[in-house]
Parts: structure tokens; C-alpha cells; sequence
């Protein structure tokens, strides 16, 4: 009991709030679960945090990873259409040549 009377004192005066001594065991009992809650809330929201970041991150190198891979030339494109290399160019007069 003297260490759950101890430890809720730190944590009060962490907060600045001082805990009169009469206060009663379910009183203190109270505060300290509250206080673990608290705890671990806030390890659940850093290690959410770390999650979302590490998937930013892994979406990031997709969408890097999408764009340095080469567009190859697909049955279905026609000769007129835009070339898919993105040269902005027809498909007959860019990549189309070495195909045909």
C-alpha cells in the first residue's frame, strides 16, 4: 500500500497537483488506473504513429518504384494512340518504330 500511495503521489506531483494524505486507498486506486490508462493510450497512439509512418513511407517507394519502371507497349495500343513511354509523342513515331 505505502509503494501505490508512493507512486501516485510522483505521478500527481508530475501533474503539479499535490494528494493530501487521508485520502482513501480507492481514491488512490482510482488515480493510478486512470493514470495506466493514460499510459497506455498514449503507447497505443506512438506505436499507431510509427505504423502510419512506416506505411507512408512503403507507399512512397510504390508510387517511386510505379514511375522508374518502364512503360512496355501492350497489344492494345493502336498506332495513333499517345505513346506510353510518355514522350507525348504518337505511338508509331516513338516506340512504335522498334516494335514495327
Amino acid at each position: 500500500m505505502n509503494l501505490l500511495k508512493t507512486e501516485t503521489t510522483r505521478i500527481l506531483s508530475s501533474f503539479g497537483l499535490t494528494m493530501a494524505l487521508w485520502l482513501s486507498l480507492d481514491v488512490i486506486k482510482q488515480i493510478f488506473t486512470r493514470y495506466m490508462e493514460h499510459i497506455h493510450d498514449s503507447e497505443l497512439m506512438r506505436n499507431r504513429s510509427t505504423k502510419m509512418k512506416e506505411f507512408g513511407k512503403k507507399r512512397i517507394l510504390r508510387q517511386k518504384q510505379k514511375q522508374d519502371t518502364p512503360k512496355v507497349a501492350s497489344s492494345n495500343v493502336g498506332r495513333n494512340d499517345p505513346c506510353l513511354c510518355g514522350s507525348g509523342k504518337k505511338y508509331k513515331k516513338c516506340c512504335g518504330i522498334m516494335v514495327g
